[in-house]
């Protein structure tokens, strides 16, 4: 990993912390390299509870067998991928069993 690929991954996480704190995670954060029970654990943000977040910025496409392994590597709540390639707005994915058990179905609300 060259220094500008991992300036650009660091830069990547400090926004993704920001847009949390911004829609509700107050105290959400990039940890730094050094440490290592939080890397142990693969995630990228603390204090995103449920979701345990996964960053990754690529020059371009994300494959499908990089997308399942990141969301292999988290080892703290729902695993919560946030992906971005250049000129592209960041997209998120989960397992669909994760998605389903914290939205609420329009079949679950009374009028």
């Amino acid at each position: 990993m060259t220094i500008n690929s991992r300036q650009k991954g660091n830069s990547f996480e400090r926004n993704i912390a920001t847009v949390f704190r911004e829609v509700g995670w107050p105290k959400a954060k990039r940890h730094l390299e050094f440490q290592t029970e939080e890397a142990d654990l693969g995630v990228d943000l603390d204090n995103t509870e449920p979701f345990g977040v996964q960053c990754k910025a690529y020059k371009k496409y994300f494959s499908m067998d990089k997308v399942y392994a990141a969301l292999k590597k988290v080892k703290r709540g729902k695993p919560l991928l946030i992906t971005k390639t250049n000129l592209k707005e960041p997209l998120c994915t989960m397992y669909l069993r994760d998605f389903l058990s914290i939205v609420d179905t329009p079949g679950d609300s009374t009028p």
